[in-house]
């Protein structure tokens, strides 16, 4: 059986920073996701345990853009808001 204390190797840190990051974003809320908020292009999908993930479906066509970007995000040349319910068309025709 593996213990989890006897671990060595340049992972081991690196590892546990990501755990303890883990661990903070699920204790109180999800962090502000900035643009991937309101985008068009954003997918929420989120775990059983209670993880949030946003995945950029611009990374599917232009792979430019990190199919699960560093959140927040505060600039984007991809972002495009969500179109509102509700929006008249007021083109004419």
């Amino acid at each position: 059986m593996r213990s989890s204390t006897n671990r060595t190797g340049p992972m081991t840190g690196m590892h546990h920073r990501a755990k303890e990051a883990m661990q903070a974003m699920s204790n109180d809320t999800t962090p502000d996701p900035g643009l991937c908020a309101t985008c068009q292009h954003m997918e929420r999908a989120e775990t059983r345990r209670g993880s949030v993930f946003y995945r950029c479906l611009r990374a599917q066509t232009d792979l430019s853009f990190p199919k699960y970007p560093p959140l927040p995000v505060w600039r984007c040349r991809g972002y495009q808001p969500q179109a509102t319910e509700g929006a008249k068309d007021i083109s004419p025709g």
